[in-house]
């Protein structure tokens, strides 16, 4: 995903890269409570702009889906980690050659 929309509100995904974009900006995060805590998703108001202007619409729209990609790489990659542990083949034999 790389927007929501909340109580008809748009938000766009961030991440380190665009984050800071919209923090310059004095956009909020998207923020809900949770048994008296506040918590903070990686998604931050559109700019009102944005909602007037197609060219503007796309160059933020373009930001978050290219962090919602990276958010997609950076899951596979840590997938990929974790199942990297190699598994212990006794001398002579392959992963090929092995029988279920």
């Amino acid at each position: 995903m790389f927007a929501i929309v909340i109580d008809d509100t748009l938000y766009f995904k961030t991440d380190g890269r665009t984050k800071a974009d919209f923090e310059s900006r004095d956009l909020p995060p998207f923020t809900y409570q949770n048994k008296n805590r506040e918590i903070s998703l990686s998604y931050y108001q559109a700019p009102e702009e944005a909602l007037e202007d197609a060219a503007v619409m796309q160059h933020w729209a373009e930001k978050a889906y290219a962090a919602a990609l990276r958010a997609i790489r950076k899951k596979k990659k840590r997938k990929v980690a974790k199942g990297s542990a190699k598994e212990e083949i006794p001398a002579g034999k392959s992963r090929l050659s092995r029988q279920p």
